[in-house]
This record gives C-alpha cells, structure tokens and sequence, in this order.
C-alpha cells in the first residue's frame, strides 16, 4: 500500500511522544500529508552505552493504520539502521 507524506524534522506540533529519560541526543519532526495535515511523528533518541550508544526508534501512526503496515515499517527501521550501524 503506497503512502505519501513529507517529513518535517524539528516540528514537535502535536506529538505525543517525549524525550526518554536519560537520551541525550535526538531526530524528531511530524509526518505530514501535502496539505499540512499531521499524521503522525518519528522521535528516534539516542544516548551513550557503556560499549557505545543506546538507540530508540519510536513512531508515531495513526491509530487508524493497519498492523501489517506497522510491522511493515518495523522491517523498514531494522534494514535502515541495521545498515547505518555496520557503516560506522
């Protein structure tokens, strides 16, 4: 199922997630329709580990959204970052 939306990092509008106790660092924006309208959010933190750092990816969907698109996007942030790690 195709999906077009734009995101907007640093836009906090309306999102219901915060800042975990203890991240230091992190990349949040709202996921926005062309018209404006929010449909959701990332805010993926991180933080130092004793043997390097520590990584939260957190979405925001809309409760509307269907599973399979949820664990869909599940795969999608385990390749993304999974290949982003073995880079460093």
């Amino acid at each position: 199922m195709p999906t077009n939306f734009y995101a907007h990092y640093g836009d906090t509008e309306d999102l219901k997630s915060v800042l975990s106790k203890g991240y230091e660092e992190q990349l949040v924006g709202t996921a926005r329709l062309a018209n404006g309208f929010i449909i959701g959010g990332v805010r993926h933190q991180l933080k130092q580990a004793e043997n390097g750092i520590r990584f939260k990816a957190l979405v925001e969907f809309p409760a509307m959204l269907p599973n399979f698109m949820i664990k869909q996007h599940e795969l999608h942030l385990a390749c993304e970052f999974g290949r982003w790690l073995d880079e460093i």
